[in-house]
This record gives C-alpha cells, sequence and structure tokens, in this order.
C-alpha cells in the first residue's frame, strides 16, 4: 500500500516537473486532491469502455467486484450517451447524468452510481472522451427502507382477518388469535425473535 502511494506521488511530481507547472498551480491540484479524498464518496474518471483512468482512495477501497459492476455500469452508460450526445450534441452534460444503482453481494453494500459525460468540444460536434462517476453508498438508507417496507407488509397482513371466523370467536379467542398473529408476523416478516 505504502509503495503504492509513495509510487503515485512520485508520478505526481514528475507529472508537475515535466509541465513546468506554477507553484499557484500546484497549490490549486493539492487542494483538488483533498477535496477529493475526503468527500466520503467514490469518485473516478473511466474510459468509454468502462476502464478505470482515474480513482480516489474511497473509490479503490471498494471491493474488486465492486469497482467490476461499476465499470460495467460505465461502459453500458458511454454507449447511452454516445447516442443521447449525437441526437442532442447542444445537451449540457449535467441534463444527461444518469443515475443507476449497483448492489455489492460480496460486502452487502447498495451503491447510487451517478453517470455524467465529459466531451470535448470539435466545433459543432461532441464526442464523449469519458465518463465521470460518482458512487454513493447508500447502505444504511436502503436497510430503513427494506425494515419500513417489512413493517407495512406486517400491518397489512395484520388487519387482514376474515370476518365470517371472527364472528365465530368470543373476545378472548378474538384476543388469541390476534397475538399469533402479531408474533407470526414479527417473525416471519420482521425477523424479530425476542419482544
Amino acid at each position: 500500500v505504502v509503495a503504492g502511494v509513495v509510487q503515485r506521488v512520485k508520478h505526481d511530481v514528475e507529472s508537475v516537473v515535466r509541465l513546468r507547472v506554477r507553484p499557484r498551480d500546484i497549490q490549486t491540484l493539492e487542494h483538488a486532491r483533498t477535496l477529493l479524498r475526503c468527500l466520503g464518496e467514490g469518485i473516478c474518471l473511466s474510459s468509454t469502455e468502462g476502464r478505470v483512468l482515474w480513482a480516489n482512495d474511497y473509490f479503490r477501497d471498494f471491493s474488486e467486484s465492486c469497482q467490476k459492476k461499476i465499470e460495467v455500469v460505465s461502459r453500458e452508460a458511454a454507449e447511452h450517451l454516445s447516442t443521447a450526445l449525437r441526437e442532442n450534441p447542444k445537451a449540457s452534460p449535467a441534463t444527461l447524468s444518469c443515475k443507476f444503482e449497483v448492489y455489492c453481494e460480496d460486502t452487502v453494500r447498495y451503491f447510487d452510481v451517478y453517470v455524467t459525460p465529459v466531451v470535448k468540444p470539435e466545433g459543432d460536434k461532441r464526442d464523449l472522451t469519458s465518463i465521470a462517476v460518482v458512487a454513493r453508498d447508500v447502505t444504511r438508507a436502503r436497510r430503513v427502507q427494506q425494515k419500513m417496507d417489512a413493517i407495512d407488509r406486517a400491518g397489512y397482513e395484520l388487519v387482514r382477518l376474515d370476518t365470517d371466523e371472527l364472528r365465530k370467536l368470543n373476545a378472548y379467542e378474538r384476543l388469541q388469535l390476534l397475538e399469533e398473529k402479531i408474533v407470526r408476523y414479527t417473525r416471519e416478516i420482521l425477523h424479530f425473535d425476542h419482544f
């Protein structure tokens, strides 16, 4: 890991020297690098084939299978975005942005992946050169939503009572039936064992 960081820093320094970047520009680049590192979202620049050209540390920390899924999404989005740019060359890249949902089984994480085209204007024709990708971890929000959906299903099942069956029962038996349903649906749908 340290060797990789050292290699990246060495590469960045060589790039700065080779390009003869002014100190002010170096500071701006460092601010940009710091910002991208601290955002808490996976950010990468992908080729139109979905290959990651650059990624921040947060993205690099994703599992390999998760990165591959995001590469597939990038490739599919590039095909769609190329077509959209050909059909509407004056469209703003921001208006062509797409959102995808990615689930990574190996880490049990959910991501909303936002894909935006990077275009190179050439006269009236604008070609897609790469894809800007932001992957936001929405695992916590998805789990909360799943729990809310389960509670909703349990509530629906709980109120489904057969009126003919209820007429035959006295008050105590009705309460027992209701208690049985609450216990069953709490276990089956909400996965609660102790309550």
